[in-house]
């Protein structure tokens, strides 16, 4: 209120209000709430004014003639258009977007933004506590349902799943639309997050997806092997994020959050994949990164540039060769099964139970930690060579059918 401030700060504001300054601009320079200065200016009304008024008017008729008149809402000339957008549930970014692209809108967001809480007056704000990351240290990551899409296979709308990739630094971002959510695209995600935005970081922290976390626990979740390993070839350390810890990836959730509802309007469809992707590309390029980030108060994309790329980590030159693993029981005839293929390994073994890891090109297989075989891969039905082994013989055994 106004009688709590002091002496010093109210004759601030007082001689701030006789220059003609603007209650906004004043509360912004003095740190005063605007309500505060309001009062202050209703209440040091004769010493804020430069004109003269008539003693012997009434004083009702010199408040309302000193008090400078609240000018109109540039936005205000698409008042039909801001109303049913708001019914619609649209955020005022999405709004400030659509009178810009649709209607040539010449004003600034700011103004749509004063315009919408003018209308929208009463609803409480959300108060949130800021943690904050060094250039370049880490990057959260998670998905979130997009707008409809027309399926390939089905021909019907369904909503895919958008991942997105957001730098905890500068808050730059990366988004792509896809179907599935299983690992082998859950790490092409990756890989492409990381080509767009020039660099490494050196922590990600994930949800415990399925993707990114083999067992579930509440203290100490395990990561995916496959992870691990694609982690150790890009540089990085997967963290999962913890039940019950909202703290530790906040930035993704209000990320994902402001990508939801500002990058769609309501009821907007698309017909592919690659159009919903095109549509994000642009949105991004045009809105995400050229905003002004209400908690680090800059501009994203000029931020990232200055502090987020020189920090990361250099891309590696080849991506990650995808693989899969297991464990296998070895056969009478020393041979391992894998993908219907088998392959040879030292007799010792026969009856142990070994770790086997392959990919399109080899198969290599462990046992106590030691690599006891490595192999080409061969088609399913075949038996691999075995070193020192009669390729004559080996034809014979390939030769054998399966009765079923």
């Amino acid at each position: 209120m106004a009688r709590c401030l002091d002496m010093v700060t109210r004759e601030r504001v007082e001689a701030l209000l006789a220059l003609g300054w603007p209650e906004r601009r004043v509360a912004r320079e003095t740190g005063v709430h605007r309500n505060t200065v309001r009062r202050c200016a209703q209440q040091a009304l004769p010493k804020c004014t430069k004109t003269p008024t008539d003693p012997a008017a009434p004083s009702g008729a010199a408040d309302s003639t000193s008090r400078a008149k609240r000018r109109p809402f540039v936005a205000a000339a698409f008042k039909e258009e801001v109303a049913d957008a708001i019914a619609a549930g649209d955020s005022a970014q999405v709004i400030y977007q659509h009178l810009v692209e649709r209607y040539g809108y010449v004003g600034s967001y700011d103004s749509v933004k004063r315009y919408v809480r003018h209308l929208k007056a009463g609803i409480p704000k959300l108060v949130v506590g800021v943690m904050h990351h060094a250039p370049g240290e880490e990057a959260q990551v998670d998905y979130f349902q997009g707008a409809p899409t027309r399926h390939p296979q089905t021909g019907t709308y369904k909503r895919p799943w958008v991942f997105r990739m957001t730098l905890c630094h500068s808050r730059h971002g990366y988004e792509e639309a896809v179907w599935k959510l299983d690992l082998p695209t859950f790490l092409h995600l990756h890989e492409r997050a990381f080509r767009d935005l020039g660099g490494v970081v050196r922590v990600i922290r994930h949800d415990n997806m399925t993707a990114g976390v083999s067992r579930a626990c509440q203290f100490d979740p395990d990561s995916n092997v496959r992870y691990l390993a694609f982690a150790a070839h890009w540089g990085f350390v997967p963290l999962p994020t913890r039940p019950y810890h909202p703290e530790e990836n906040g930035k993704q959730e209000r990320s994902g959050g402001y990508c939801k509802h500002n990058a769609y309007r309501k009821g907007e469809r698309f017909e592919s994949l690659d159009e919903h992707n095109e549509h994000l590309r642009h949105w991004n390029q045009r809105w995400a990164r050229t905003r002004v980030h209400g908690t680090t108060r800059r501009q994203v994309y000029a931020h990232y540039l200055e502090s987020d790329l020189p920090a990361l980590q250099p891309c590696p030159a080849e991506n990650f060769r995808l693989f899969e693993c297991g464990t296998r029981k070895v056969h009478v005839d020393a041979h391992v099964e894998v993908a219907g293929a088998f392959y040879p390994v030292p007799l010792h073994l026969i009856g142990e139970s070994v770790h086997v890891r392959w990919d399109s090109n080899l198969v290599r297989v462990s046992h106590e930690s030691a690599e006891v075989a490595v192999h080409a891969r061969v088609r399913p039905r075949y038996w691999a060579i075995a070193p020192g082994r009669d390729p004559a013989e080996l034809c014979r055994l390939s030769a054998r059918t399966w009765i079923r």
